[in-house]
């Protein structure tokens, strides 16, 4: 059978148990995405969404201290492959090498500036953490509603509520 290798096929269904209904060789050649809203996922979105509404700083501190964090954490990762390329690139007895010794003692500085700047950032981030549990429990019970609200089309097909609708009618409600 000709075919392209380009060719890509998309099947998508509601039911739950189609694996375990197909072969061992169909199961192997078959990548499952779950669309579906998971509560812990939810409660992080509406938490968000509750910060944003009613505490705007403290969610842009957040987003910007884990930008700073990642920065830092490829700043020590870049740290490290420079200290390997070095030691890779070197030649002799490293001991004598000055250029290499000295290239350590900065990586170390550096090393230990940034180690000092990511356990700061963590106490930062455990501070707005805990600033933002006191939000939680709205999060929570808005996630509890979606799911209950989930429940409804098995009374009647009427009440089916999407995500976007949903997050719409929360917004408006803070």
């Amino acid at each position: 059978v000709e075919y392209s290798e380009g060719f890509n096929l998309i099947l998508a269904t509601r039911e739950s148990d189609v694996l375990t209904s197909l072969s061992a060789v169909a199961q192997s050649l078959v990548f499952p995405i779950n669309f579906t809203v998971s509560r812990a996922g939810l409660e992080a979105q509406l938490l968000g969404v509750t910060l944003q509404s009613e505490r705007p700083e403290l969610e842009d501190r957040k987003k910007q201290l884990t930008v700073i964090e990642n920065d830092l954490k490829l700043k020590l990762s870049d740290l490290e492959n420079s200290l390997l390329n070095e030691l890779a690139d070197s030649s002799g007895n490293i001991i004598e090498n000055e250029t290499l010794i000295s290239f350590l003692n900065e990586a170390k500085i550096n090393a230990q500036t940034v180690t000092e700047s990511l356990e700061e950032g963590a106490v930062l981030t455990e501070d707005i953490n805990n600033q933002r549990n006191l939000y939680r429990r709205v999060a929570s019970l808005g996630a509890d509603l979606f799911m209950l609200l989930g429940a409804l089309p098995s009374l009647n097909r009427a009440y089916q509520f999407s995500l976007d609708s949903f997050l719409s009618v929360f917004k408006d409600s803070i």
